[in-house]
């Protein structure tokens, strides 16, 4: 039998997961377990762990196949199953000693192959096994960190992941880019989103042909983005507060407490019926007085997120309070039947 139909051989028997047979073939034939294959010379091994067979790719670990091999493009095992977001075969190898710092050619990591396409629980088991903080300020040749990856993926679960773990919102490649640009230049607005509230306060910065992330946006959407962010920046802190979902605890009666407390704001704000969205609402008055005027429905939405006595178990009572103030442009503390209010939903 030539080379390459013995290798086509093996390469099915892997595919079939024929394990029994696999086993004895590669004993018939001891030098094919780690010999290259194909135009991108992969073992036997990387094709296990890129098509997800667990079982051939146990037997080969068994028999002694190299975890660590590398393609012609010096991708391993580890990498192929990154890309593909092969969580068990990820735990396999790495159980079984693989390396988690090798780099393919371009110079990236396992952790680029998995954040760049959005491959959260791989990205999330790798992180585990390295010193995430060292790793994620490992860049590529093109000077990408594993978070200028993740900018290019689909995710903003990625982009949180690594920034909780220790990766730089405003680190910079090759060509002054930051994660940002990256995103923003890839169409990714939800990666924008994310990057948007970790860059909290901090400055948004130009690249190295003076161009910011708003500059190389391929989207008006995500241009008046960033352009808004840069108008209000919100810290991190406050950005995490806004955006915790409300409870799904309590059921109907929850929503019922969510309801008697938009009421209770309500009627003490205005002393009257609430309006539809189509009719015309007063102007809440700065100063000590309060229009007449009741809220139309969005007011109560707003109400209900920073008001409510249910939804304060979930925000900061003072910041939430102090938001719907601003919002509305009240005076605040200082009004009776405010400050009434605050001291009893506090």
């Amino acid at each position: 039998m030539a080379a390459s139909d013995a290798a086509a051989s093996l390469r099915e028997l892997v595919i079939q997961e024929s394990t029994e047979f696999l086993a004895k073939e590669l004993k018939a034939r001891p030098g094919s377990l780690n010999a290259k294959i194909g135009m991108m010379e992969q073992s036997l091994l990387h094709e296990a762990a890129e098509k997800n067979k667990v079982e051939s790719l146990n037997t080969l670990i068994k028999m002694g196949a190299n975890m660590n091999a590398q393609d012609k493009d010096r991708g391993t095992p580890l990498h192929y199953c990154s890309l593909r977001g092969h969580l068990e075969v990820a735990q396999t190898l790495l159980a079984k000693g693989a390396y988690v710092d090798k780099q393919d050619a371009d110079g990236n990591l396992a952790h680029h192959w998995a954040a760049g396409n959005s491959k959260l629980g791989v990205l999330e088991l790798l992180l585990d096994h390295c010193d995430a903080k060292i790793l994620l300020s490992k860049a590529n040749k093109a000077g990408d960190t594993v978070l200028h990856a993740a900018a290019r993926g689909d995710t903003r679960e990625c982009i949180k992941l690594l920034v909780k773990r220790g990766a730089k919102v405003d680190a910079k490649n090759n060509k002054g880019d930051t994660p940002l640009h990256v995103a923003a230049s890839s169409g990714k607005q939800v990666c924008v989103e994310e990057l948007l509230r970790f860059q909290g306060t901090k400055e948004v910065t130009a690249n190295s042909e003076d161009k910011l992330p708003q500059d190389v946006a391929v989207s008006s959407a995500i241009r008046a983005l960033i352009e808004e962010h840069l108008k209000s920046p919100v810290s991190p802190e406050d950005s995490e507060e806004e955006a915790t979902p409300p409870s799904e605890e309590g059921g109907d009666a929850d929503q019922a407490s969510v309801e008697e407390g938009v009421e209770q704001v309500t009627r003490t704000l205005s002393g009257e019926k609430l309006l539809g969205d189509d009719e015309a609402p007063g102007v809440l008055q700065a100063g000590g007085a309060l229009s007449p005027q009741p809220l139309t429905k969005a007011e109560k939405r707003e109400a209900m997120s920073h008001m409510s006595s249910s939804a304060r178990d979930k925000l900061n009572p003072k910041s939430g309070q102090q938001k719907f103030l601003e919002k509305y442009n009240l005076a605040s503390n200082k009004d009776p039947k405010m400050n009434s209010l605050l001291k009893s939903e506090g």
